[in-house]
């Protein structure tokens, strides 16, 4: 054990996080218990806003909407049984969330799995848990659990590596940029949750990763066709970009790819995609388009026949068609096989108005969701296995339209993400 001004180290920082001096502030209304492992964030807005108080980097509160990006770390078992009344404050001991690597004990109301589980700081209570509390991404990523607890009767302590307060603001959350966005309109946290989307963003080889989210022009896919009176492109660049494809012709259409994000349907890691889509009239035959994983292709306006069907080409996704104009139905195809119409009518849309869908594949099955939920029954492995799914087949990111009308219809984009862990 060795004593650096009021930190201890115990056990070498490599094992233990190191400790801090810090004063607990009780202001709920009522005596608090304090346990071992419970979460503290700083009280950062203490006192005279126009003043200098160092007291902001030792006063510590319970998680609360105001200070859930101020996570200060758990507290020292030692700490465990006492009680603080109702406005006063308690000298105590915390983990530091300062030593990436460390473990420790946190207190958490989840039932949580080895090197998996995430576990966030939660508004209004000490106990770490599973999904990020704020949609406006207040609440970071604290810690991930390595230790398999099953927590679903009673609360407790589980041990965790702490990340990090550096690493709280940067740690991949499953959120888009927020600008403008509802919760609904952003990134589902039950699929992104999945993976370790920082560590595919600073290592090209670990995995498959695509996020566009359409406010620069390198954004825009690199593989695509319009047909002659056709258009396609990204639009309304800055806070919230978008990419919009316009059909105006009968029988004519516009396809994009973006190459080089091939995904494994089965048999290899876990995959996902999700996007925000929206189209601008529900009218029946108007127009028709799919949104999902297809085959790479040389792009020429026949990914969607003029009759409205898909190509015969291994793909999975999302499908209106244009004699349903306000219906999204699952598909999926095996080349050579009649398309199966895995969830018809899944979903129903209205003009001009976002929906984010998502499939996620965990190795078994793949669950669909809609606007945040997962709805419907999932692919199942049995459904994976048969003849007519593009069993173990390698498809892309891929967008198809096709004009039914002369009427405009337009297709936009709000957002895309698609991963596969490395396998």
């Amino acid at each position: 054990m060795s004593n650096v001004g009021n930190i201890v180290v115990l056990k070498g920082a490599m094992e233990t996080p190191p400790k801090k001096a810090v004063d607990f502030y009780n202001g709920t209304g009522a005596e608090v218990l304090l346990r071992g492992g419970y979460a503290v964030c700083y009280d950062q807005d203490y006192g005279t806003a126009s003043a200098v108080d160092y007291t902001r980097a030792h006063r510590v509160l319970k998680p609360a909407t105001a200070n859930l990006k101020h996570f200060a770390g758990v507290l020292a078992p030692e700490m465990d049984g006492l009680v603080v009344p109702n406005g006063k404050s308690q000298k105590v001991e915390i983990l530091e969330a300062s030593a990436p690597g460390a473990l420790c004990e946190v207190w958490t109301d989840q039932s949580v799995t080895l090197d998996t589980t995430r576990l966030y700081v939660e508004n209004g209570s000490f106990a770490l848990t599973n999904k990020p509390d704020s949609p406006n991404n207040e609440s970071k990523c604290v810690a991930v659990a390595m230790q398999t607890v099953d927590r679903s009767s009673n609360n407790g302590v589980c041990q965790a590596k702490l990340v990090g307060l550096e690493r709280t603001e940067i740690l991949p959350d499953v959120s888009a940029p927020a600008e403008s966005r509802a919760a609904t309109a952003l990134p589902t946290a039950a699929i992104w949750d999945n993976f370790d989307l920082e560590a595919m963003r600073k290592d090209p080889l670990n995995g498959v990763l695509l996020e566009v989210d359409f406010k620069r022009h390198g954004e825009a896919p690199d593989n695509t066709f319009t047909d002659a009176a056709e258009s396609q492109g990204i639009s309304g660049l800055g806070v919230i970009g978008e990419y919009a494809g316009l059909g105006t012709t009968d029988n004519q259409g516009f396809e994009l790819q973006f190459l080089g994000n091939a995904i494994t349907l089965s048999g290899a890691g876990k995959w996902a995609l999700e996007a925000r889509v929206k189209q601008s009239v529900i009218t029946d035959a108007r127009a028709g388009y799919f949104i999902g994983l297809g085959t790479k292709a040389t792009l020429a306006g026949d990914q969607i026949a003029d009759a409205g069907t898909l190509v015969d080409a291994h793909c999975i996704g999302f499908q209106v068609k244009e004699a349903d104009g306000d219906k999204i139905d699952v598909v999926y195809i095996e080349t050579g096989s009649s398309q199966n119409e895995h969830a018809a009518d899944w979903a129903t849309q209205a003009a001009d108005a976002y929906n984010t869908v998502g499939l996620y594949y965990n190795g078994v099955t793949i669950q669909m969701y809609l606007d945040g939920v997962a709805v419907g029954t999932a692919i199942s492995a049995a459904d994976i296995a048969a003849a007519d799914f593009p069993t173990g087949e390698v498809c892309i990111p891929s967008i198809y339209e096709k004009n039914a009308h002369a009427d405009d219809f337009t297709v936009t984009l709000d957002w895309l993400r698609v991963a596969q862990i490395g396998s």
